[in-house]
């Protein structure tokens, strides 16, 4: 049973969680010892924590946004592999932007898309890691293609 301390990992990924914990900590100019004891635990918990052993305490995470300067959010769930202040206004600006993409899209290839799909559309580009975006898009301009072409079938 996860105690309620716990990061729940059946909804985040733990190993994601450990990476983005480590990299935070480093991008902080921290060891391991010195982040330990900035946040008030011993350097065998971070290194469980940093190792996927074990998920840190959720209220460990406001200190790691105080230490390291690293949105809470981005430790559970990314984008990407650079720490990041603010995950959540970032990805909103990205999935607006994304969204507009994807919208001229479909436009290039004559498809008139409810704004619900080409929200749902971009939100498929968003979910991938923004290392990952160029080759989303790419996917996403073969397949509004393919679409197009099957409607000018019909």
């Amino acid at each position: 049973m996860i105690e309620l301390d716990e990061i729940d990992v059946r909804t985040h990924d733990l190993h994601g969680v450990a990476e983005r914990l480590r990299l935070a900590r480093e991008h902080a100019g921290l060891s391991q010892q010195e982040f330990a004891d900035r946040l008030g635990y011993s350097r065998r918990q971070v290194i469980a924590w940093e190792t996927a052993t074990n998920a840190p305490p959720i209220w460990a995470l406001s200190a790691v946004r105080r230490e390291c300067n690293v949105d809470p959010e981005w430790i559970l769930s990314g984008p990407g592999k650079v720490p990041l202040r603010d995950a959540v206004r970032l990805e909103a600006d990205r999935g607006t932007r994304l969204t507009d993409e994807v919208a001229a899209m479909a436009k290039a290839v004559g498809l008139t898309l409810p704004a619900k799909a080409i929200a749902n559309l971009a939100h498929i580009i968003v979910s991938e890691a923004p290392e990952a975006e160029r080759e989303a898009k790419k996917q996403m301009r073969r397949m509004l293609r393919a679409i197009s072409l099957g409607q000018s079938n019909e």
